[in-house]
């Protein structure tokens, strides 16, 4: 590329950002902003990744986080990814040391630039919402890796899952609009109809993550052995799916009935898999009470949002997103009782060390009930 071309491309960048920045993001300026992309890409063949890599290398050069303070946060619930909200790049930091410590890279014969453009483009995939969005996927992927760590799950999975859980947690909710299943059907959007009304979202990232990785400059999974490659999409396709809430029920049902799990069968660790992802996927609610409560703020933020957009639109809303109907407090204690509870006994049964979250559940649960009790906000 040309270096007349590289600035205009940055100069395009940095507009993009202060405009995310300033909160002036319509739909009339989604839609521009995805032609540009697409041209970029159709042009040069780039997409948002390299053109960071263009200008900004400090997540590569970075060495303010060594071995043992990488170590540190990755295996504690006692973090929150927020803490790095203006140097995020320290996240692809800490997601790139995942795959090395898990001796993925090695094991897979990653390119280590193809792994870097691979976190770039996919943190560039993530909306800067709310909740859904890059800093919810760290916060996924490191509930997984400290699954495989802390609670050693991956003593019973071989390398092959690891990377798939990985994969999974960090592409489930890539390109998030912010709104649920429910509003993209009942608003007759391209995506739903797309989809046939069925696992909208899901589908949906389970494209976004494919699209990504078939992007050359992108494709961790290039050294894999035809069985490996065709075995790591399924798994991935199956633990991004089983994120979808409402199949949340069944997947609990067949869960509860398996007696034990036949750790030489693919379709048994793929159910496993898809439970670490799912419990992953809910996993602020193990976390430190102060650290949970922020993210139960941000996703009701969203809630709030889409409820306000349906009453504008005349579509129906749910209670439990609806400020006049619902607080923070009774949302989060249904939750944990009837969902995240649930999950988490079933995989505590398999893996004894996971008692830990369920601990910190209840303990957080007891904090809802208080506040909801009061009927103030904690002090």
């Amino acid at each position: 590329m040309e270096e007349p071309d590289k600035l205009r491309i940055l100069s395009k960048l940095q507009q993009l950002q202060e405009e995310w920045a300033s909160g002036r993001k319509t739909e009339s300026y989604i839609t521009q902003e995805t032609a540009f992309w697409a041209a970029i890409d159709q042009e040069y063949a780039l997409g948002p990744s390299q053109l960071h890599l263009l200008e900004d290398k400090r997540w590569i050069e970075d060495k303010s986080l060594d071995k043992s303070k990488k170590k540190e946060i990755l295996e504690t619930l006692d973090f929150d990814p927020y803490i790095y909200e203006n140097e995020d790049h320290k996240l692809l930091i800490l997601s790139y040391e995942m795959f090395d410590t898990l001796g993925l890279i090695e094991r897979f014969k990653i390119p280590r630039s193809t792994l870097q453009n691979f976190l770039l483009q996919l943190a560039c995939s993530y909306r800067r919402i709310p909740f859904h969005n890059f800093f919810h996927s760290f916060n996924v992927t490191q509930s997984v890796y400290y699954f495989l760590t802390v609670c050693n799950t991956k003593s019973q999975l071989g390398q092959l899952e690891q990377f798939a859980l990985i994969l999974s947690a960090l592409c489930h909710d890539i390109d998030h609009p912010g709104l649920n299943n429910t509003f993209l059907s009942n608003a007759k959007t391209a995506l739903g109809s797309l989809y046939n009304d069925f696992s909208v979202l899901e589908q949906h990232h389970c494209f976004k993550t494919f699209e990504t990785l078939n992007k050359p400059e992108c494709n961790v999974l290039v050294n894999l052995s035809s069985a490996d490659g065709a075995q790591i999409r399924k798994y991935i396709a199956s633990c991004i799916l089983a994120t979808d809430l409402s199949v949340h029920g069944p997947y609990l049902t067949q869960l509860k009935q398996m007696q034990a799990v036949d750790w030489n069968s693919t379709s048994d660790k793929e159910l496993i898999m898809c439970g670490l992802v799912k419990c992953a996927d809910i996993s602020n609610e193990i976390r430190p009470s102060q650290i949970g409560r922020r993210w139960a703020q941000r996703v009701m933020t969203e809630f709030f949002a889409q409820s306000s957009l349906e009453k504008e639109k005349g579509l129906p809303v749910a209670p439990h997103m609806d400020p006049t109907k619902t607080t923070t407090a009774t949302g989060q204690i249904g939750f944990i009782t009837y969902l995240c509870l649930p999950l988490f006994n079933e995989l505590t049964r398999i893996f004894p060390s996971m008692k830990v979250c369920c601990d910190q559940m209840i303990e957080n649960r007891a904090n809802w009930e208080r506040e909801r009790l009061q009927k103030v906000p904690p002090s």
